[in-house]
C-alpha cells in the first residue's frame, strides 16, 4: 500500500504552492477578461441605445441580455479584487 501511495505522489501530487501559482494566474486572467467583456458589452449597449432609441421595445431582449452581462462582468472583476488579499499559501483553497 505504501508503494502505491508513493507512486501516486510521484506522478499525480501537486504541491500547494504550485496550486497557488495556478490560482493566481487564473485570477489575473479572469480579471483581465471580465474587464474586457465589461467594456465590450457596455459599448454595444450604448451603441444599441443610441442607434435604436426610437424603437427600444423591439430590442428589449438584447438590452436585458447585455445589462445582465455587464452586471456579471463587473461582479466578477470586483470579486477578483477582493480575493487578491488572500495569502499565497492559502490561495489554492479559494
Amino acid at each position: 500500500m505504501k508503494f502505491l501511495k508513493e507512486l501516486y505522489k510521484k506522478y499525480y501530487y501537486i504541491s500547494p504552492l504550485d496550486l497557488a501559482n495556478t490560482a493566481e494566474t487564473n485570477r489575473l486572467a479572469n480579471s483581465f477578461w471580465s474587464l474586457k467583456c465589461f467594456y465590450i458589452a457596455s459599448a454595444y449597449l450604448i451603441f444599441l441605445l443610441v442607434l435604436h432609441h426610437n424603437n427600444l421595445k423591439e430590442n428589449l431582449s438584447e438590452i436585458i441580455l447585455f445589462s445582465i452581462a455587464i452586471g456579471i462582468c463587473l461582479l466578477s472583476f470586483l470579486l477578483n479584487k477582493i480575493v487578491k488579499k488572500v495569502p499565497r499559501e492559502k490561495a489554492y483553497i479559494y
